[in-house]
C-alpha cells in the first residue's frame, strides 16, 4: 500500500521556497541590502526551511533503515550539491574571467550557496543520534538513552560547525530538531486536536513576531540574539498560519495545485536559482529597478527564475542520468 502523500506539506515547502527566491530577488536589486521586506524576509526564511525539513524527516526514520536512510540522503542531497558547487563556480568564473582549481575545490567547503551543504549535516548529525540511541539498547531507561545520545549529538554538531563553511549547522540545527518533534508530536495525537493545538500556538508565536520586529531594532548582545531567534521561530509560526489560511479557501486551489508542484521539488529549485540566477547579476535588473521600482521588480524576477526552474527540472527529468545527478531522483 503506497502512502499517501501530505499535499499541504508541499504547499507549505512551495510557500517556503517561494519566500526564499523571493528574498533573493529582492537581495539582488536592492544593492543597499537595506529594504524593510528583505531585513523582515532574512529573520525567518532560512529557519522555516529547516522547521519543514526536520518535520520531512520524521517520513523517512533511520530507525527503520539506517543504511538506506543514509544513502538516500547522500544521493537525494550530497550528490546533488557536490555537481552543483561545481556548475556554480564554473558559471561566476567564466563571467569573472578568473579560474583557480584550489578556489574551485575549496567552493565545496565555504562557497556561500550552503543550504544543502548543512541540510546534509543535519541528518548526518540526526543519523548519529539515532545510530548511538539504538546501541545504548541494554540501558533500561529510556529517557537516559535519549540523554546521552542527544549529548553525543550536541558534540558532534560543535565540532562539525567548527569547520570552515558549517558554522550554520550550530544555528539552524534547533529548527530542525524543532521540526521533526513537531512531527513525532503529531503521530502521538489526535490529527484535529494537534492541529488545533499548533494553530493556537503558532498564532500566539505570530504576536511574539510582531513585537519582536519593534524590540530587535532597540536592543543589542545577548538580548538581541534572544530576540532574533524568537523573531525566526515566531516568523516560521505566523508562515503557518498564513498558509493554512490561504490553503482552506477554494477559489485558490488552482493557484494552490500550482504551489505543491514547486513544493514537491523545494531543493532542486533552491539549487537551481541560487547557482545559475542568483549568483549572476545582471544590468536588467538595475534598469527594472529604476523603470518599475524594487519591490515590483523584484517580484518580476523572482517570478521569471520560478518559472524557469520549474522547465529546467521538467527537462532534467526527462533523462535518467540529470535526473539522478542534478534532481537527486531516482
Amino acid at each position: 500500500m503506497t502512502k499517501q502523500r501530505n499535499l499541504f506539506l508541499d504547499y507549505f515547502r512551495g510557500i517556503a521556497i517561494i519566500i526564499v527566491v523571493l528574498g533573493h530577488a529582492l537581495l539582488l536589486c536592492d544593492e543597499t541590502a537595506t529594504d524593510p521586506l528583505l531585513r523582515l524576509i532574512q529573520t525567518f526564511q532560512m529557519s522555516l526551511l529547516f522547521v519543514i525539513s526536520g518535520f520531512s524527516s520524521g517520513f523517512s526514520e533511520p530507525m527503520k533503515n539506517s543504511k538506506s536512510f543514509l544513502l538516500g540522503k547522500v544521493k537525494r542531497i550530497l550528490l546533488p550539491y557536490l555537481v552543483w558547487i561545481q556548475i556554480h563556480y564554473l558559471l561566476t568564473a567564466c563571467v569573472s574571467g578568473y579560474y583557480s582549481v584550489v578556489k574551485q575545490l575549496k567552493s565545496v567547503l565555504v562557497s556561500q550557496f550552503w543550504f544543502l551543504r548543512i541540510l546534509f549535516l543535519m541528518f548526518l548529525v540526526y543519523w548519529a543520534f539515532v545510530m548511538l540511541y539504538r546501541a545504548l539498547h541494554k540501558l533500561s531507561s529510556g529517557p537516559l538513552k535519549v540523554l546521552i545520545a542527544a549529548v553525543v549529538a550536541a558534540i558532534l554538531t560543535v565540532l562539525i560547525s567548527r569547520i570552515p563553511g558549517c558554522g550554520s549547522l550550530l544555528n539552524y540545527l534547533p529548527f530542525f530538531v524543532l521540526g521533526n518533534l513537531l512531527y513525532k508530536l503529531s503521530k502521538k495525537y489526535d490529527a484535529k486536536v494537534y492541529r488545533s493545538a499548533f494553530t493556537i500556538l503558532a498564532g500566539i508565536l505570530a504576536v511574539v513576531f510582531v513585537v519582536s520586529i519593534v524590540l530587535l531594532s532597540k536592543t543589542q548582545g545577548i538580548i538581541y540574539i534572544l530576540i532574533d531567534k524568537s523573531m525566526a521561530l515566531s516568523g516560521v509560526a505566523a508562515c503557518y498560519i498564513v498558509c493554512r489560511l490561504l490553503y482552506a479557501i477554494p477559489w485558490l486551489k488552482k493557484l494552490t495545485t500550482l504551489v505543491e508542484k514547486i513544493g514537491k521539488n523545494t531543493l532542486p529549485v533552491y539549487a537551481i536559482h541560487w547557482c545559475i540566477f542568483f549568483s549572476l547579476p545582471l544590468p536588467l535588473y538595475s534598469v527594472l529597478v529604476n523603470s518599475i521600482g524594487l519591490h515590483l521588480s523584484a517580484l518580476i524576477v523572482a517570478l521569471v527564475w520560478l518559472v524557469l526552474c520549474m522547465v529546467m527540472i521538467y527537462l532534467l527529468q526527462k533523462n535518467k542520468f540529470t535526473r539522478n545527478l542534478l534532481l537527486g531522483e531516482k
